[in-house]
């Protein structure tokens, strides 16, 4: 696949866990290679941390969009699924909107370790979401006024650098 999309809010299906992961596949066309690829998305996205504490875990029966889990729950699962797909470009729309600030760092953190192995591409409102990124584009009312390295947009003194000295990331 060349690529995947994780949207900040996003369709789960009224199947299990694992299921939602592995959509398209079917659990009886999971290889080893899938099941490896399936651990290392579910780690990558942390959904572990949430499972591990349920009693049915991956084979939880998701309600219908995810009513039965929240916010931050369902953006790992999609975040999961986008991993699992290994595309060469990951479009992640505020992945992190719903997540506590540990959470957001250890993501950040995965995202770090796949610089120079996807195109990540990241929309987001929370600029500790896009701190150690390559590139910025600082959208307003729907048109680009910025853009460069974070260094670079700091040094011209504009948008972006008054926005993080508002929030201090």
């Amino acid at each position: 696949m060349e690529a995947s999309y994780s949207p900040q809010k996003g369709w789960l299906w009224n199947k299990s866990i694992i299921e939602n992961i592995i959509y398209p596949l079917e659990k009886e066309e999971m290889d080893e290679e899938s099941w490896f690829r399936f651990n290392t998305a579910v780690e990558m996205a942390r959904v572990q941390s949430f499972v591990q504490a349920m009693p049915e875990q991956y084979d939880k029966k998701v309600e219908s969009h995810g009513d039965n889990l929240s916010g931050g729950e369902i953006q790992r699962i999609l975040l999961a699924r986008a991993f699992m797909n290994e595309s060469r470009i990951l479009m992640l729309d505020e992945y992190t909107s719903a997540l506590d600030a540990m959470t957001e760092s250890d993501l950040n953190d995965t995202l770090l370790n796949l610089k120079g192995k996807q195109t990540i591409l990241v929309i987001a409102h929370r600029l500790s979401t896009v701190k150690n990124a390559d590139y910025i584009m600082v959208i307003e009312k729907g048109r680009i006024v910025e853009q460069g390295s974070p260094d670079e947009l700091q040094i011209r003194k504009g948008i972006y650098y008054k926005m993080v000295e508002k929030q201090k990331i």
